[in-house]
Formats: structure tokens, sequence, C-alpha cells
């Protein structure tokens, strides 16, 4: 378990260090996307890798209809809140007070709550699935229209989901429940 938790600690300063980044990569896509169509993309290519890996590692059951609320909770103010505010505040704040401000800490608490009952990746991949669900019907009003999505724009997404959320997420979610 020590052996787990030193390189879980090695992981999340790497994670960090790609977080620092999303700031960079989502200012780009925040010039031809709003801030929760921006989140909806970004969850959506995170969502093919966590499924994947979920395929491959985890095949147990999605959630339990006990967890659906807090699974929700965790969607619309560790995911939806949360990015909306920060994407917003970054036209009117400089990127290196945004993190400072915004805090994450109810949602690190029910994700390990979660943690005792689901493995990292369902855990991971029962989240992004809610947030999604969550932004579709305002997604399905607002889709850009295709000349917008440039490659530049796809890479900049495709890193902040792949990345930032799948592998991060990922990550972060083992930590919680490791280092706890």
């Amino acid at each position: 378990m020590k052996n787990e938790k030193n390189i879980i600690y090695f992981l999340m300063c790497l994670v960090v260090i790609t977080w620092g980044l999303d700031y960079v990569k989502a200012k780009y896509a925040l010039e031809l996307l709003d801030p929760l169509s921006l989140l909806f993309f970004k969850y959506a290519s995170a969502i093919f890798l966590v499924f994947f890996l979920k395929l491959k590692m985890d095949r147990s059951a999605m959630m339990r209809k006990k967890d659906l609320l807090l699974y929700v909770a965790c969607a619309v103010f560790g995911d939806i809140l949360y990015f909306h505010c920060e994407y917003t505040a970054m036209d009117y704040l400089p990127i290196s007070l945004i993190s400072i401000i915004i805090a994450w800490n109810g949602y690190n608490f029910v994700t390990e709550k979660l943690g005792k009952d689901y493995t990292t990746v369902s855990l991971t991949f029962n989240q992004l699935v809610c947030t999604l669900f969550l932004l579709a019907p305002y997604i399905v009003h607002r889709i850009p229209e295709l000349p917008e999505f440039d490659y530049v724009l796809l890479l900049q997404l495709l890193y902040l989901g792949l990345i930032c959320s799948g592998v991060g997420f990922l990550i972060m979610v083992r930590s919680l429940i490791v280092a706890v």
C-alpha cells in the first residue's frame, strides 16, 4: 500500500502539471465554444477512454440506484458548476488566481465516499456519464457549426478530454481512495 501511495503522489504531481496546461488549452477553445459546450465536448472525448478501460478492467454494474443522487450532486457541483465558474472566470481574472479561488472540497469528500463501493474506473465513468447526461439537453441547442471545429480546436479538446479529464480524473479518483 505504501508503494502505491508513492506512485499515486508522483502521478498526482504529473496531473497538476497537465491541469496547469488545461488553462492554456481551454483559453483557446473558449474563443470558439461557450463554457458548458467546452465541458461537454471535453467529457465526451474522456468517456471513450474511460469506457474502454472499464471494458478491459471492470465490467461490474454501472451504479447503484441509491448512489444516483450523490453522482448527480458530483456532476452538478463538482463538474458543471465548477468548470462553468472556472471557464467564465478566465474572462475576468488572471489564470493564476482562478485555481486559488475555486475550491473542490465537497466533490472530493463525496468521491472519496463513493470510492469505498466502486472501482476507480467505474466511479470515474459514472461521474462522466452523469455530467454528460445533465449537459445533453443544453448542448443539443448549442452545437456549434462544423466549420468552427478546426484541427487546432480538436487537438485542444482531445488534450482536455483524454489527458486532463480521462487520465487526470482516473488518477485523482484513485488518489482519493488510496491516500485517505
